[in-house]
């Protein structure tokens, strides 16, 4: 890959500067894998148990249904799932309050 860029830098299509940031810019991970943890601080048997249902991080695509009918249901593109999934590995998710403590996530 970075041959192909510095010729490319050789035949002047792309400037120098170009070629650095294609080659040592951070790329966005794809996100595969969806880990959930909720602690319902009232209801520790629930908590366990739902716990317990997710215990092994579960493959992004069965997420899909669930957040394409949410975006439709907020009247935005259901398209966007494909940027979800192209940049979102990496990223965590944490929903606090006074009764319940949520944990997402994206691998």
């Amino acid at each position: 890959m970075s041959k192909k860029i510095l010729q490319m830098v050789r035949e002047s299509k792309i400037t120098a500067n170009e070629a650095y940031k294609r080659i040592y810019e951070e790329k966005p991970s794809k996100g595969k894998y969806v880990q959930l943890r909720i602690n319902i601080k009232e209801n520790k048997v629930t908590s366990k148990f739902i716990n317990a249902l997710f215990f092994v991080p579960v493959p992004i695509w069965v997420a899909k249904p669930f957040i394409i009918k949410g975006l439709k249901k907020h009247n935005l593109d259901p398209n966007i799932y494909d940027v979800i999934k192209d940049y979102s590995g990496g990223t965590k998710i944490i929903v606090s309050n006074d009764e319940v403590k949520i944990r997402v996530r994206i691998i």
